[in-house]
């Protein structure tokens, strides 16, 4: 009689890997729907008072996006 022993391994580097490429994704994402908002070669009509949401949404996701990209780079040392 012979039996099988199944061994799972979780590993949190896997785990962790994935929920930072699933956080790329989403994020390009949504700066891709902002690029295709703002593109002028798809033109999205209007009126001038609603452009105020999408506005102040692009100011916020590109200035946490520049804020999040300089605190990931390290400060540059002086000799």
């Amino acid at each position: 009689m012979s039996t099988t022993r199944m061994t799972f391994s979780y590993t949190p580097t896997e785990s962790a890997s994935a929920n930072v490429l699933a956080c790329n994704c989403v994020r390009s994402g949504v700066f891709i729907l902002i690029a295709l908002l703002f593109d002028p070669f798809i033109p999205v009509y209007a009126a001038r008072g609603s452009w105020i949401p999408f506005d102040t949404a692009g100011f916020v996701l590109f200035w946490v996006a520049g804020v999040k990209l300089r605190a990931s780079k390290p400060a540059p040392t002086n000799p």
